[in-house]
This record gives structure tokens, C-alpha cells and sequence, in this order.
């Protein structure tokens, strides 16, 4: 049997019962809805794993949708490399017109979700495609990889980002520094400092984001 494979959705799969048993499997790639992913038991054995879920012309359940993909998250908990596009980590949808697969503005929304995801301990390279809006998965999945290394945004089209509950740490100005120095075309930086900050503790945080570099020389910092 072949240690890699590579899964590409077809209209006839909704006609058949499909469940994925491979522990032997080392690379996975996977292309089609979110709403049309099934089983897959026994990835173990994974190193890499590509994923791109995209939507059909009916935009489904989405709590089902969430429930699909923290499922296929339990299973490849041992990945190495995981490339992620599409919907795939998109949880929630802002209005957007179904025939507009690529809006030329995208929305990039930082907040903590309640969502079961394993520890991808030996998770060193993730990178991430930015699709319609929402991402509010991507925290989760940064405190469940204790060990990355590497954090690649495919997309360099990012015009707005919102992160709440800001207070300062070394990763939390790691990643807003790595979105300054990238997000080429980012309009607005909105940073919601965490309630329990003193006035003091404030205007620090404050200090050490004006410093940071921007790529885009028309970006807005806004604090509050």
C-alpha cells in the first residue's frame, strides 16, 4: 500500500459510505468541502498532512462543520508538517456572496474559541491560507503546538486584523510583529487590551507596539 495519498472530493463520494483506516500513511493530502469529509481513523504514522476544505454552492451546517474538522485534528496529532487552506480553519462566515470565491478583502479575527484540539507535539512547520473571514481557531492551534518552529501566512492580502484581550507577552508581540513585518497591504491593527491592565501596564504594551516595523506604510495601529 502507498504511504502517501492524495484525496480530491468528487460529487459521486456523497453516493458511497468512505472511511480512511491507514496507520502505515506518512503523507495525506486532502482537497473538498468541509461538509463532505469522512472518517478518517488510524493516521498515526502521518509526517505531512495538506489540507484544503472549500465550500459548495450550499453553505452548510457550520457546527457540523466545526465538529468535522476538530475531529480530523484528533487524528493527525502526530503531523510534522501541516499546510492549512481554504475554510479549513474557518469557523464562523461574515455576509459574503457564494459566488465570490476570493474577496479581494480579507479579515483576519484573533479571538479564543472553545475548541477540543489534541497537542501536536511534534507539529514544526504550519502554514496557514487565508479564505473569507474568521479565524478563530488559529490561537488554539498555536497553544497546542509547544513545539513550532516555523509559521508561514500564504496570503499576503490581509487588510484589517482584530486581537482582544492583549496583555503584552513575548509571543503575543511575536506575533503581531511577524503581521507588521508581512501583512504588505494591512490597513488597520485593532489591539483590545485585557480589562485588568493598569494605566502603566497600558501605556508600556503601547510603547513596545509603536516600535515595531511595519510593511505597509498605510497601516493603523489602534489600541484600546
Amino acid at each position: 500500500m502507498s504511504d502517501s495519498w492524495a484525496i480530491y472530493h468528487h460529487s459521486e463520494f456523497s453516493k458511497y459510505k468512505i472511511e480512511l483506516n491507514t496507520p502505515a500513511l506518512l503523507l495525506l493530502k486532502y482537497s473538498g468541502p468541509v461538509s463532505e469529509v469522512f472518517p478518517m481513523k488510524s493516521l498515526c504514522s502521518l509526517v505531512k498532512v495538506d489540507i484544503e476544505f472549500y465550500r459548495d454552492r450550499v453553505w452548510g451546517d457550520y457546527e457540523f462543520n466545526q465538529r468535522s474538522t476538530t475531529e480530523l485534528a484528533q487524528e493527525i496529532y502526530n503531523v510534522h508538517s501541516l499546510h492549512l487552506s481554504g475554510g479549513s480553519i474557518e469557523l464562523k462566515c461574515d455576509s459574503v456572496p457564494i459566488n465570490h470565491s476570493y474577496p479581494q478583502t480579507a479579515m483576519l479575527t484573533l479571538q479564543m474559541y472553545d475548541c477540543e484540539l489534541p497537542v501536536f507535539h511534534n507539529l514544526t512547520f504550519l502554514e496557514l491560507g487565508v479564505c473569507y473571514a474568521g479565524w478563530e481557531l488559529l490561537p488554539n492551534l498555536l497553544d497546542s503546538s509547544p513545539h513550532l518552529r516555523t509559521l508561514v501566512f500564504k496570503e499576503i492580502h490581509l487588510k484589517m486584523i482584530d486581537t482582544g484581550e492583549f496583555q503584552g507577552e513575548k509571543h503575543e508581540l511575536k506575533m503581531v510583529k511577524y503581521f507588521l513585518h508581512n501583512a504588505k497591504v494591512l490597513k488597520t491593527l485593532n489591539i483590545r487590551l485585557l480589562m485588568t491592565e493598569t494605566k502603566q501596564e497600558k501605556s508600556e504594551v503601547y510603547k513596545k507596539l509603536l516600535k515595531i516595523r511595519r510593511s505597509s506604510t498605510s497601516c493603523r495601529v489602534v489600541i484600546s
